[in-house]
C-alpha cells in the first residue's frame, strides 16, 4: 500500500497534469468519505427534538379538543402536523377504520396567510373507500375548513385547521355525515 504514494523524488518528475489528477482524486475520495459519514449520521438529535416536541403537542391538542373533534368527525379523524420545512408528521388514527399511506401526503406550499397540502391516501375499511391525491388549499388560521371533497357514501372527507403556530399547522382530516 506505501509502494502507492509517490515519493518527493517522483512526484517532482510528474507532469502538471498528473498532479493535478491525483490531486483531484484524493479530494474526490475525501469528498465522497465526508458525504457518506454525513448520511450515515442521519437526522440530528436536535431534528428529533423538534419532531417529538410537534408530537407532544399534537397530542396535547387532541386531548384538549378530542370531545369536539369527535362531534365534528362522527366515523373518527387523523391529527398531522404541516412544518414549515414542508413535513407531514402525522399521530395515529382515532379511529382504526382508517388506512393512511403517510409516504403519499406532502406539503405542496406553506407561507404566513395560507398551507397547500396534498393529503395522505386512505381507505376508510368498512366501505373499502380509497381516496387518492385529494390536494387542499386553506387559510392559515385556526378553525379554517374545507369539507366535501370526495363523497364516501353518506359522508364526504372534510379538514380543519386545529392549531397553529410558528413550527406549522395542525391539520385534523375525517368524515363527515352530508
Amino acid at each position: 500500500m506505501r509502494e502507492l504514494i509517490p515519493k518527493m523524488s517522483q512526484w517532482r518528475k510528474w507532469s502538471i497534469p498528473s498532479k493535478h489528477t491525483t490531486l483531484g482524486l484524493l479530494v474526490g475520495v475525501a469528498a465522497l468519505v465526508l458525504t457518506v459519514a454525513l448520511f450515515r449520521l442521519g437526522p440530528t438529535a436536535a431534528k428529533q427534538d423538534e419532531t417529538l416536541a410537534i408530537v407532544k403537542r399534537m397530542e396535547r391538542v387532541q386531548s384538549e379538543n378530542d370531545e369536539q373533534l369527535l362531534k365534528r368527525f362522527p366515523l373518527g379523524y387523523v391529527l398531522f402536523t404541516a412544518t414549515l420545512r414542508k413535513e407531514i408528521i402525522p399521530l395515529d388514527p382515532k379511529t382504526k377504520d382508517f388506512e393512511v399511506d403517510w409516504h403519499s401526503a406532502k406539503v405542496v406550499e406553506i407561507t404566513e396567510e395560507r398551507v397547500i397540502v396534498q393529503f395522505p391516501d386512505f381507505v376508510y375499511r368498512p366501505s373499502n373507500w380509497r381516496v387518492y391525491q385529494n390536494t387542499v388549499g386553506l387559510f392559515r388560521q385556526k378553525g379554517a375548513r374545507s369539507g366535501g371533497m370526495v363523497s364516501i357514501g353518506r359522508h364526504s372527507t372534510a379538514v380543519e385547521i386545529i392549531h397553529n403556530d410558528a413550527d406549522g399547522v395542525i391539520i385534523a382530516l375525517g368524515l363527515v355525515p352530508f
